[in-house]
């Protein structure tokens, strides 16, 4: 049974992730809504519906009303990585969310997970 407090995690650079079923309740619910086509059933663009309730997490603050988010979903779990000018700096709320850019060679860049010693250790 998934743990809703306990499996949130938290990385650097403000990715978190958290299990692929919350993130199915979360865009079933409505709290969570794509603006992608929805034709990559791995990765997902989404934006935080504020009319909408959000389940308690924890945590206050991981969802904002308005953020947007790119949603890489591999291994059982979802991970959120923020994209909307609030977060990156490149103008304002209502602008469209930027890429992230590839690493070198055009593979897709993987989130880093921090261990319990805050070592940073590749996946």
């Amino acid at each position: 049974m998934t743990q809703v407090f306990e499996d949130v995690r938290k990385h650097d650079g403000g990715v978190l992730d958290l299990p692929d079923l919350k993130f199915r309740e979360l865009i079933f619910i409505g709290a969570l809504k794509r603006v992608d086509d929805g034709a990559d059933p791995h990765r997902a663009e989404v934006v935080v519906d504020e009319t909408r309730p959000m389940p308690p997490f924890r945590e206050e603050g991981l969802f904002p009303p308005h953020s947007r988010f790119t949603v890489e979903r591999r291994n059982g779990r979802a991970w959120f990585t923020r994209t909307d000018a609030s977060v990156t700096g490149d103008g304002p709320p209502d602008r469209e969310p930027r890429s992230v850019p590839p690493a070198e060679g055009g593979a897709r860049r993987e989130p880093e997970t921090v261990s319990a010693t805050g070592r940073s250790a590749a996946r």
